[in-house]
């Protein structure tokens, strides 16, 4: 017991300094990295509107620009608590969720292909980095929530069991000799 104590305090000491390696180390390369590509996503849209300044609705270039500064500048706190409170805020504030909508709508709604691939650019970015930021959460709430689901599995498992027990022995006896059929064959 004590040698399994032991190592389980090692391996969290070292998951521990991982964890500062990477928040204070690579976490904030990956971050400008991606505001870079963020910035580039940008100069793309803006040189796109210049050489095709008819074939993109104005809303939407807008609308695509102010989203991408806004990515910029919150990469830092793209994680799971700031989508949590999002989604709060988003709830108890229908009409500007309405707004959101409309916006995500009109850049939808766009034809121009070019645009569409920035579109889908910075999703695929912002995706990357919600999941860079939340790396570490998930890697220390993935054995709890794994734990969950396999005693949920297993409480599931023994309801069942138990109903099937209970329904075994509550077989009329006149039917009782096809339970000898089952253990037989």
């Amino acid at each position: 017991m004590t040698t399994f104590l032991s190592y389980s305090i090692l391996i969290l000491l070292g998951i521990g300094v991982l964890h500062i390696v990477y928040d204070f180390i690579v976490l904030p390369s990956v971050r400008l990295r991606f505001r870079y590509k963020l910035f580039a996503l940008r100069d793309e849209l803006r040189m796109l509107k210049i050489e095709n300044a008819e074939g993109i609705d104005n809303d939407a270039f807008k609308y695509l620009q102010e989203s991408l500064n806004i990515a910029a500048n919150i990469l830092s706190r793209f994680d799971v608590y700031t989508a949590y409170h999002a989604e709060k805020l988003f709830g108890s504030k229908p009409d500007l969720m309405k707004r959101i909508e409309k916006r995500n709508e009109i850049m939808k709604n766009c034809q121009n292909t070019k645009y569409q691939e920035l579109l889908k650019k910075r999703s695929h970015y912002l995706i990357f980095v919600f999941l860079a930021n939340s790396f570490f959460l998930i890697l220390w709430t993935l054995p709890f929530l794994l734990g969950y689901l396999f005693m949920k599995k297993f409480a599931f498992a023994w309801k069942r069991l138990n109903q099937n027990v209970k329904n075994l022995v509550s077989v009329p006896e006149r039917e009782s000799g096809q339970l000898d059929s089952l253990c037989i064959g």
